[in-house]
């Protein structure tokens, strides 16, 4: 295209040239000729006709073959000749564009939308009875997402420095919280109150954007009547905690500790023997472990408790399981958790590479480099999101009426209310009408969600964790964190001596002399000899370094199971904005039928009933 742009100017350029007598002033040229003429100073120069020798310019695309005449008048000339030639050369873009979209990108258009419109969209996207939604599916599903959670643990050779841990952001959100490391009274009650507009100001700027945005604006159904304030008001109370400790960082005198990714201190309180990313990490690996327990309790406390979609899966277990007024099944799940979270803590607290603990050394299933790891992170986030696609109410997350809501798994009660702010507002002192006017009603700041977002919620936190996950395998450079790598096998190497990592690194983890983090500096490159006696100490790690650009594809893939998560959402709100059914059985419990009348005409879209009208369940 700008090739034939060039030589269409160009050519009009030459036309204009022939026509007025050179130059790019034709016009110009012949009035002042004239001029001089009539004045006696020079001869006048009679205006050229057209040349036949002087080239056409090209057609364009989709026009005639037959190349259009230069027009002999003097008003092609110069720079008009070259707009025409632009308007010319841009129609025929445009001409070429708008056939290529009815050609290709109309159909394919088309097709998608009639596919998102088809049964079996409505099928694959809602029906409980695909195969991947069947009940041994849903548990083995959740167990896998245990089983990866600790094989990346064992795999990531971060578990293992010695080095400061230092984690931006978070560091800063878990320091602003731990009060008792403020280095007085004064600054200690700033972090209190700074948390305290953190959590009321990010309760409210959640609700707000559930309420205005997602629900009013986007009309996403999964997050209708009470749902998903669990999700949206936890994101923005984080976000408020972030920006409140870097305020907190601006209004400290110079001389108090500043919070940064090494305020850590908050896992002393749990147990951890230091600060460092071994110990630090052991903390996030039970409180991930613990999220995944979790999990597969409560989605196997909702498989027992149906008996509806899959009636005759284990009906003994069931029966046992529901028993005594569903006393059995409150006791079974608490019991299971807190034993299940107990042996999560002590096992994790055992591992590492110290003599007598567990260590992780599985030469066929591990030995993983930074790209195999970014990948598992990746895998780990798919299974985060497939099993939350496999609840049976996915998409759309609405009961049907005539079935019995499942309860929320350790309780006997169908829905969770928080509702202490609203008491809290209520014994306050009566605002001025002035000010009460802008301000949202009471219950505004009740919240109540279901099992399912108790579910998946943490589900959802967990995979946002797996995310940085994936971000620390793609940022993972061995001289971080006290290791380096053996350039024979490209195994990882790990110092142990705690005084040469304190001359390397700073208070906060960061390293200052690289050059005391290599293989140079630790071994003799020609011999293989140990240069010191502290370098016969380090560790060969099960785990390797290859620094292969490979590994972003691990991001990538994260990224494209995201993506493919919202677009199923976003799926079932353009049906219901269609008007298409997307649950598989009306509220009677019969399953849906084409939109098609008794006579097989179809029913168009305004007379099917509204999805979106709230039921009177919502309502209440």
């Amino acid at each position: 295209g700008l090739e034939s742009f060039i030589v269409s100017a160009v050519w009009g350029v030459g036309a204009a040239g022939a026509v007025g007598g050179g130059g790019l002033g034709g016009k110009s040229s012949s009035s002042s000729s004239k001029r001089a003429a009539s004045s006696g100073s020079m001869p006048a120069v009679p205006v050229a006709a057209a040349d036949p020798q002087v080239p056409q310019p090209p057609c364009v695309d989709g026009e005639d073959k037959e190349p259009r005449p230069v027009d002999p008048s003097p008003t092609m000339a110069g720079g008009r000749s070259i707009m025409d030639a632009i308007a010319q050369r841009i129609r025929g873009v445009k001409e070429s564009a708008d056939r290529t979209h009815k050609a290709y990108i109309k159909p394919v258009k088309r097709a998608v939308r009639e596919e998102f419109k088809s049964e079996r969209m409505k099928s694959l996207l809602c029906s409980p009875y695909v195969f991947w939604r069947h009940p041994i599916a849903r548990i083995f599903i959740v167990w896998i997402i245990l089983v990866e959670d600790f094989f990346i643990y064992g795999e990531d050779p971060v578990n293992d420095s010695r080095v400061r841990a230092n984690f931006p952001g978070m560091g800063h959100i878990l320091g602003l919280i731990t009060l008792h490391t403020a280095d007085s009274v004064g600054l200690g009650f700033l972090k209190f109150f700074l948390v305290l507009v953190a959590f009321i100001v990010g309760f409210a700027l959640g609700r707000l954007f559930l309420v205005r945005i997602i629900r009013a604006r986007w009309k996403v159904v999964a997050f209708e009547g009470c749902e998903g304030a669990i999700l949206t008001v936890s994101l923005f109370i984080t976000g408020m905690l972030m920006l409140c400790s870097l305020l907190y960082n601006v209004m400290i005198p110079s001389d108090a500790e500043a919070l940064g990714g090494h305020s850590m201190d908050i896992f002393l309180l749990f147990g951890a023997k230091t600060l460092q990313y071994r110990h630090v990490n052991k903390n996030f690996q039970t409180l991930s472990g613990s999220v995944d327990l979790l999990a597969i309790l409560m989605v196997m406390d909702q498989v027992l408790q149906d008996n509806h979609w899959y009636p005759n899966f284990a009906p003994y277990t069931k029966k046992f399981w529901l028993a005594y007024n569903g006393w059995v099944r409150i006791i079974a799940f608490w019991v299971l958790l807190i034993g299940g979270i107990a042996i999560c803590a002590v096992g994790v607290s055992g591992t590492g590479t110290e003599p007598g603990e567990v260590t992780w050394n599985n030469k066929i299933l591990g030995g993983t480099s930074e790209v195999t790891r970014g990948i598992l992170a990746a895998c780990i986030v798919f299974t985060d999101l497939f099993t939350v696609a496999q609840d049976w109410a996915f998409p759309t997350f609405r009961d049907n009426l005539e079935i019995e809501v499942p309860k929320i798994a350790g309780t006997a009660v169908e829905t969770l209310r928080i509702s202490w702010m609203v008491s809290l507002i209520e014994y306050c002192p009566p605002l001025p009408e002035s000010v009460r006017k802008w301000m949202p009603p009471a219950d505004f700041f009740q919240l109540s969600f279901t099992g399912k977002w108790l579910t998946y919620g943490p589900l959802i936190g967990v995979m946002i964790i797996d995310l940085f996950c994936t971000k620390t395998q793609l940022m993972y450079n061995p001289s971080d964190y006290g290791q380096y790598v053996d350039p024979f096998d490209n195994c990882i190497m790990l110092i142990v001596d705690e005084d040469y990592l304190n001359i390397a690194y700073s208070e906060d983890g960061t390293l200052v002399d690289e050059s005391m983090i290599t293989w140079e500096a630790r071994w003799n490159a020609t011999t293989g000899q140990a240069l010191s006696a502290s370098a016969l100490t380090d560790i060969k790690l099960n785990s390797k370094y290859v620094d292969s650009s490979v590994k972003y594809f691990g991001l990538i893939l994260a990224l494209v199971f995201i993506a493919i998560f919202v677009a199923t959402i976003m799926i079932t709100n353009y049906r219901l904005r269609k008007g298409l059914p997307v649950d598989m059985y009306e509220e009677d419990g019969s399953p849906i039928a084409s939109p098609r009348d008794a006579q097989g005409a179809e029913t168009s879209p305004a007379s099917l009933p509204s999805p979106l009208k709230p039921t009177v369940r919502e309502t209440q």
